[in-house]
């Protein structure tokens, strides 16, 4: 009997811990400034990792007075960021009106987090 008790939380264990420990997913994140709108910076976000994530939200420096807005491919700014499903190798550009030094991206799954420190 402790023996099957035993199997079934070593199978229940081996089942949830990926769940557990999932990471928000693997992004590369790169910054510019935007030359035609002076204050405003272009980020680059690349899903690299193993499986589509889906991104609820971008949050730029903790504060609320920056909100990221989408990019078409010329550059014109857009509509404020929605959610939105990002499959492996996918490249999104989102603009922030301001000098970024902290992104969050926050998935389904958590959240992951990239800096750069204090901008001049």
């Amino acid at each position: 009997m402790a023996i099957v008790a035993l199997l079934a939380a070593v199978i229940v264990g081996l089942y949830l811990a990926p769940k557990l420990f999932a990471n928000a997913g693997d992004f590369r994140v790169s910054q510019r400034d935007d030359t035609d709108l002076a204050g405003t910076t272009i980020l680059n976000i690349r899903n690299i990792g193993k499986e589509a994530a889906y991104i609820r939200e971008l949050t730029v420096n903790d504060a609320n007075d920056c909100h990221v807005v989408e990019t078409d491919p010329q550059r014109r700014l857009s509509k404020p960021f929605t959610a939105q499903a990002m499959s492996v190798g996918v490249t999104m550009d989102v603009a922030a009106p301001c000098r970024v030094t902290r992104l969050v991206i926050t998935t389904d799954k958590g959240s992951s987090e990239f800096g750069w420190g204090t901008r001049d």
